[in-house]
């Protein structure tokens, strides 16, 4: 899939729990993992090459964001994201996939390869976590495994989700890559008319399940956003289910 339909599905997806969840507890910090998924729905990609870590934008997002929304996104979010790309490229992806394509005779550079594994996501958030927590400890910075754990775990959950959406691709990802060669794929084709409309459609079902349930409740009374959360986690497991229907999902060993 593209980029910006990665980060969008992953972010909206995200946002249907987090924005009702935000309002009703008053806990900042789900913004924050919020954002940092949004981040992490890119960091696979870094496979691509220096190019693409190195670019810091995610275009095609102006008609779901509008065009200062797409702006606002780049200007700040591609900020964030230019330098986390870096580090993941430098300090995690290469070591990473050098030393497994040594040790498991794979093909170290491949897109859609070592990189896009569940262990690879796992790795990442850890080596995040211990990154931000060397940082800001130095800096005498307090609860900082708290806002450590929020940051990397929203780049795990951001990296999962990239992972399954690839999973819908004609050429799938192996998701216990080096350790095992199953395989789940789809039939999506990224550059398709077909593909982008039924991606898009289903983008515009979670943007509307991430917007609709908090509006209605500031309308009609916060008091409805408990019981509305709790059909937004039975709709967006529905969707996704779906989804992937729609994309013949299937598994090889």
């Amino acid at each position: 899939m593209r980029g910006n339909q990665h980060f969008l599905m992953t972010f909206f997806s995200v946002a249907s729990i987090t924005i009702p969840s935000v309002i009703l507890s008053v806990d900042l910090s789900l913004l924050v993992f919020l954002f940092f998924s949004g981040m992490g729905s890119q960091l696979p990609d870094v496979d691509i090459g220096w190019n693409y870590s190195a670019k810091g934008k995610i275009s095609g997002t102006s008609a779901f964001l509008s065009k200062k929304g797409s702006h606002a996104l780049n200007q700040y979010f591609g900020r964030v994201l230019w330098l986390v790309g870096q580090i993941t490229y430098v300090l995690i992806y290469l070591p990473y996939s050098l030393v497994l394509g040594l040790i498991f005779r794979r093909k170290w550079d491949s897109h859609r390869g070592l990189f896009h594994s569940l262990f690879a996501a796992i790795y990442t958030s850890v080596i995040f976590y211990l990154l931000i927590t060397i940082i800001l400890g130095n800096f005498g910075v307090a609860n900082v495994s708290n806002i450590a754990s929020v940051i990397s775990f929203g780049i795990f959950v951001g990296f999962v989700f990239h992972l399954l959406q690839d999973s819908l691709t004609l050429s799938g990802i192996e998701w216990f890559s080096p350790l095992s060669t199953l395989k789940i794929s789809g039939n999506h084709i990224t550059n398709s008319d077909k593909g982008q409309l039924i991606a898009n459609l289903f983008i515009v079902y979670l943007m509307l399940l991430a917007i609709a349930p908090s509006v209605y409740a500031f309308v009609n009374g916060i008091n409805y956003l408990p019981a509305l959360l709790d059909k937004v986690y039975i709709l967006l497991v529905l969707g996704w289910v779906v989804f992937m229907l729609t994309k013949g999902i299937r598994i090889r060993f």
